[in-house]
């Protein structure tokens, strides 16, 4: 889920994402979905596996 810079001299871009509220969603891990940056299960045609396992994330803290 992190940048790690192997996308420099490819066509892949990092993708900034903020949470307008507190939820669950799914973020494409893949890049081959149609609605960046969430998951459309574009992996599932691809065969693409992830190597990171989900995490929950703390909800954000509220605006001052």
């Amino acid at each position: 889920p992190f940048c790690d810079g192997a996308h420099k001299g490819s066509s892949f871009a990092p993708k900034r994402f903020v949470a307008e509220k507190s939820g669950t969603v799914n973020l494409c891990g893949c890049k081959s979905t149609d609605d960046q940056p969430f998951c459309d299960g574009s992996h599932n045609r691809s065969g693409f596996a992830s190597a990171c396992e989900a995490t929950e994330l703390p909800p954000p803290k509220p605006k001052a």
